[in-house]
């Protein structure tokens, strides 16, 4: 085995969610380890790895790479992980175009979801 490579690793949005960028030279090494992961994909305009972004995934992507590259997970140290509770947590949607109400009755009910 020559030198290690450089990975970072970096926490991105993709698709609405929290994904794990996993950034290197193009190295068949690291090609090869990264590709056993479940769910990772490579984006072709971003050109780099990424998988869906768990509190495991850092650790999981640190120990497979040791042998091959120098890890640089810095941009963990002080990452808030979303819980699925983060992710419900969004604005209700207000139907306020109900046909069978007239206007003031819409407006009163408008009102009291705010």
């Amino acid at each position: 085995m020559g030198r290690k490579y450089k990975v970072i690793l970096q926490p991105v949005k993709f698709r609405k969610s929290e994904h794990l960028a996993i950034a290197s030279v193009n190295s068949p090494e690291i090609d090869d380890i990264v590709r056993e992961f479940e769910q990772v994909e490579w984006s072709t305009g971003y050109r780099f790895w990424h998988l869906p972004l768990e509190k495991t995934t850092v650790k999981k992507v640190t120990e497979a790479l040791k042998d091959v590259a120098v890890v640089d997970d810095s941009a963990f140290k002080n990452y808030e992980y979303k819980t699925n509770e983060d992710k419900k947590e969004r604005r209700k949607r207000i139907n306020i175009g109900n046909p069978s109400k007239d206007q003031e009755e819409q407006l009163a009910f408008f009102h009291n979801q705010l």
